[in-house]
């Protein structure tokens, strides 16, 4: 599952909606792009490179008749930044390590059936379209899958290691 999670920041560095869309839930989906929007509106870029798995340990597994979820401890490093739109690093650097560790929860559907779903954003019944919207909020809502989306990344501790460390 870490190889979801290396292009979902990818995605999220290079505004990529359409590829994020498909790897995370509705609702984690609609968060990123609030979290990007609002970065965008302060000409700020978010940077995540060189993504490494440093080592993980799975300790829930959960399922109902519709969904598994996995919880996964998680710490990885990467190269993680921000920048204004003249490319002035304001956050991070390009050199340093970050040593990152996440709460993560990945879910995965064990079928496609037409099953009445709630916009993630508003709450309103509604069912999977061709669209992809809700008819009242207008949030893109992802069609169901059987893949294995990230429907949680909880950071819970950063630390930076200088090149020089």
């Amino acid at each position: 599952l870490f190889t979801k999670l290396s292009p979902i920041q990818t995605s999220r560095t290079k505004y990529d909606y359409d590829t994020l869309k498909h790897l995370c839930t509705e609702k984690l989906y609609n968060l990123y792009i609030s979290e990007l929007e609002m970065l965008h509106q302060v000409d700020l870029g978010y940077h995540f490179e060189d993504y490494k798995l440093l080592e993980a340990q799975l300790y829930s597994i959960t399922s109902t008749e519709k969904e598994i979820k996995l919880q996964i401890a998680m710490k990885a490093s990467c190269i993680s930044y921000r920048q204004d739109n003249e490319n002035n690093i304001v956050d991070g650097s390009k050199t340093d390590r970050t040593i990152i560790c996440h709460e993560l929860e990945f879910t995965k559907k064990i079928s496609v059936d037409e099953i009445e779903l709630n916009c993630p954003n508003c709450g309103a019944p509604t069912k999977r379209s061709v669209i992809g919207k809700c008819s009242y909020c207008h949030t893109i809502i992802d069609s169901e899958s059987t893949e294995w989306k990230l429907s949680k990344n909880k950071v819970l501790a950063e630390k930076v290691l200088h090149t020089d460390e």
